[in-house]
């Protein structure tokens, strides 16, 4: 039986806010790729995330996304 393989693991961030939540990752250094009214693709060091603009509290409460980086 062959075992499938996984390349990229997309993460699917939550905003309330989405415009304020977007200029927050681009001031902490993220690339905007792309974006529209509901969903923005964001990259840093080789990473991807997706931004949305979707907000459900008890999901939003317990997100969590951990990113290791060299130097902060």
């Amino acid at each position: 039986m062959s075992h499938p393989t996984a390349s990229h693991v997309k993460i699917f961030v939550p905003a309330q806010n989405f415009a304020q939540s977007l200029a927050f990752y681009q001031a902490i250094g993220w690339q905007c790729e792309w974006h529209n009214d509901d969903l923005a693709q964001l990259s840093f060091a080789g990473a991807t995330i997706y931004l949305q603009n979707y907000y459900q509290k008890k999901w939003a409460e317990n997100f969590m996304l951990y990113i290791d980086v060299e130097d902060a």
